[in-house]
């Protein structure tokens, strides 16, 4: 497979992703850090933490402060949608 082959699906795959991300967040009355987000979508965190800083860049969601994580029990960035 070609680089230009695997960074189109790589991008075809992650805005559908990154559209539901912002669905959920928007559908949920608290903010949520990047471990929540993901389990409670059922995907990888390692996806959220890649998609949530670019989804905040490009207008779509907001950084709250650090608080304690109820998943990790570490302090951890929350997100909300607008």
């Amino acid at each position: 497979m070609r680089i230009e082959s695997k960074a189109r699906d790589y991008v075809q795959k992650g805005i559908p992703e990154s559209v539901q991300m912002v669905n959920f967040l928007l559908s949920i009355a608290k903010p949520l850090t990047s471990r929540e987000l993901a389990v409670s979508m059922g995907i990888d965190r390692s996806k959220t933490g890649r998609r949530l800083p670019v989804l905040q860049k490009n207008g779509f969601i907001r950084r709250h402060r650090k608080r304690i994580c109820r998943i990790s029990g570490r302090k951890a960035i929350a997100w909300s949608a607008y």
